[in-house]
This record gives structure tokens, sequence and C-alpha cells, in this order.
């Protein structure tokens, strides 16, 4: 299968595997809110757990600011949220739980004229990668996805 025939889930799955991710999705910003492209979870995810984080992130308001996808959509800036400093009841605090993950990166991505037009974001488990390189190694890798 050639790169240009790979499924949106497909992308995300090897950028998950390639940092041994919990998750990993890609939004598009549109109309005030972000659009689910695509998600891949690991497969030691609980499928519930999957099911019912792609079922609420399908369309998120940008108005839901207790999540780092938001965050970064909003600030143009990659969003880091730490497990330990949100709270476990909502928001990625609550889906970070569920994912038994350390921290997720959020990517924000624009488009020629600089505008942010989606958001890819992996889940993580402790790594020594850093957010930096996280953030750079997204980008390189969405810059190869057709239909942005």
């Amino acid at each position: 299968m050639t790169t240009s025939q790979l499924t949106p889930t497909d992308r995300l799955e090897r950028l998950r595997s390639q940092f041994q991710a919990r998750a990993a999705g890609w939004w598009k910003v549109k109309d005030g809110h972000l659009e689910q492209v695509g998600f891949a979870a690991g497969s030691d995810l609980p499928d519930q757990v999957a099911r019912q984080f792609a079922e609420a992130t399908r369309s998120v308001a940008l108005s839901q600011r207790g999540l780092g996808i938001v965050k970064a959509a909003i600030t143009g800036e990659v969003a880091v949220s730490l497990t330990s400093e949100l709270p476990a009841e909502s928001g990625s605090g609550l889906w970070l739980r569920l994912f038994d993950a350390a921290r997720s990166v959020a990517v924000p991505i624009r488009d020629g004229l600089g505008l942010i037009t989606s958001v890819v974001s992996l889940a993580l488990a402790e790594t020594v990668t850093s957010e930096a390189d996280i953030a750079t190694t997204i980008r390189a890798e969405v810059e190869l996805w057709p239909n942005l």
C-alpha cells in the first residue's frame, strides 16, 4: 500500500506505533469546532474506552478548553497535558487517566498561509522523548499526508 492509499487511521497508527503511544488522534478545524478525521488506539487500550473517546471527540467545540486539542487549536502552540497536573473528573485529565497515559502532546498543523487547519495529538505513557521532538516528528509526518 502506498502512502497516498493509507486511511487517516492507518496514518495515525503508524505515528502512534512510532512512539508506542496509547492513542493518536487527528482533528480538522471547522466552523468553531474540531471535527475528528481519525483515531487510533493501542491494542492494549480497552475497546470500551477507545469507543467512548472516539464518540466523545467526534465533534469538539472550541469552547471546551479543558482539552489539549482545543488549546492547541486556539493558541497555535503545542499543548502538553500532564495527567499529574489535571483534574481527574473532566477534560484531558479524565481521558489520559482512562488511557493510562502520563501526558498528551497536541500539535497544531498550519496550512501554507499559516492558518491552523488541524490538530494531531498523541497520548503517551512515560517516555524520555521531549515534547519538542514529538511535535517535530508529528509535523514532518503530517507533511506527507495528502488532503490536509
